[in-house]
């Protein structure tokens, strides 16, 4: 999950849950799944920061897409 706000000098905050970060790392190409899920997140970083207005599906396929590229 990304939070924009922040308690210190930074551009938002990303939170991973204990139980699905072990879930994933149980799987055979666990730590590519969390590279994945924190770029996705990072995408939603970088929505905030250029100010985007979009909602619903749009918002989660851009984040992907920034993930991917």
């Amino acid at each position: 999950m990304y939070d924009p706000r922040c308690n210190f000098n930074c551009n938002g905050s990303v939170f991973l849950g204990t139980k699905m970060l072990y879930e994933q790392l149980q799987k055979e190409h666990g730590i590519e799944c969390v590279k994945a899920i924190l770029a996705h997140e990072f995408g939603h970083c970088v929505q905030h920061l250029m100010s985007w207005q979009e909602s619903g599906k749009r918002v989660e396929l851009h984040s992907d897409f920034m993930a991917g590229y």
